[in-house]
């Protein structure tokens, strides 16, 4: 795997690395101590996985995702999940690891069902509480993705009732369980309501480019490449929430442990591939497959784009380009994340990065 930088930024890379942070910490003992900050992970529940592979040292908070809403009877599940006894045996090894459940997804649309009234409502969140209990959980998180602007008061109303279920929880348990919500890169109006309710809003700074999309793109690129000035990046999302008043420490900005994968792309301006057409939309490799494509011999070529502080591959043999996420971004998302003041950094999702090399790197920066 070759490796190429553009001359033009090397400067203006070197010091970026020096200046803003994105470069590792070689100091770092193994021992991890947040600090204030979080650094959050979801971990899917469709796979099964040992206690043992959890680094739950490098986080603040685990993330089951996800439990299903059930419209017969408004409970949630999560169908096939074995793995109580890994969360207990976590929860013994890492005592203050919070462990939540993540209600919804992206494949989730019943919660329009759920939230139609306060009574649909108030047997819904009865539910979540109860499940919440039962498995001994530290609180909950709410994918709702995403209420459009005729659903919104259901959303508020769902987040406030759920806060002071929780809330009545605590007083015959002892304990306090946390609500957050994964939201939109794109902000809107409730986010307002949703910040005075929640501990944290998760914003999800990912999927900027898609088998959606008419050309390649960045995934979670940090800033707008100057070719791309109106489009996405978690730079202008983040700022959106700020400016409209958000507190910084509500705020998670998301990262990714995947990449994208388009084929028939042709090699196109100054940057190979970047922003080019293509003919099928490929495969969402995780970390953990991208690293062979780093690998000597590979046919794969590493780029960085300095301005968007984001890495991708391009193969000139096969057409194929690729969007993902490595350690340099993740120490580049943890310096904006210090320097913005937010509550932390979250990723997508574990098994990605299942030798927990690019969660090692978040866990460094806010040590």
């Amino acid at each position: 795997m070759k490796e190429k930088r553009r001359s033009v930024f090397f400067i203006a890379l070197v010091l970026t690395l020096f200046f803003c942070g994105c470069k590792e910490d070689d100091s770092y003992d193994g021992k991890f101590t947040l600090g204030g900050a979080k650094v959050a992970v979801y971990i899917n529940t469709w796979q099964s996985w040992k206690a043992e592979s959890v680094k739950g040292n490098y986080i603040s908070d685990l993330i089951l995702a996800f439990a299903l809403i059930n419209t017969n009877n408004s409970s949630i599940q999560m169908n096939g999940f074995s793995g109580w006894n890994e969360v207990a045996e976590l929860h013994n090894t890492y005592p203050d690891l919070k462990i939540t459940v993540s209600v919804g997804g992206a494949n989730e649309k019943k919660f329009p069902d759920v939230t139609a009234n306060s009574e649909k409502r108030a047997v819904f969140i009865a539910n979540i509480c109860q499940f919440v209990n039962s498995h001994k959980l530290d609180g909950v998180d709410i994918d709702w993705e995403f209420p459009n602007s005729g659903q919104f008061a259901g959303y508020i109303a769902l987040l406030r009732e759920t806060r002071d279920a929780l809330d009545e929880m605590q007083k015959e348990t002892g304990k306090r369980y946390s609500l957050s919500s994964a939201v939109s890169a794109e902000y809107n109006a409730s986010m307002i309501e949703a910040a005075k309710i929640v501990d944290s809003l998760k914003i999800m700074n990912y999927d900027y480019y898609g088998s959606w999309s008419n050309t390649t793109g960045h995934n979670a690129n940090l800033y707008n490449n100057p070719r791309k000035q109106s489009e996405q990046s978690t730079d202008k999302s983040i700022r959106s929430y700020l400016n409209a008043g958000i507190p910084p420490e509500k705020i998670m900005l998301g990262a990714a442990f995947y990449g994208k994968v388009w084929n028939g792309v042709s090699p196109g301006g100054y940057e190979p591939g970047l922003y080019q057409a293509y003919t099928t939309y490929g495969a969402e490799p995780a970390w953990a497959a991208i690293k062979s494509y780093l690998k000597e011999g590979s046919g794969y070529t590493r780029y960085w784009d300095n301005a968007a502080k984001a890495p991708f591959l391009y193969n000139t043999d096969s057409k194929r380009w690729v969007t993902y996420s490595d350690k340099e971004q993740m120490q580049c998302l943890a310096a904006y994340a210090k320097e913005k003041k937010l509550g932390g950094v979250f990723a997508w999702e574990y098994s990605q990065d299942s030798g927990a090399e690019l969660l090692q790197v978040l866990a460094k920066s806010f040590k």
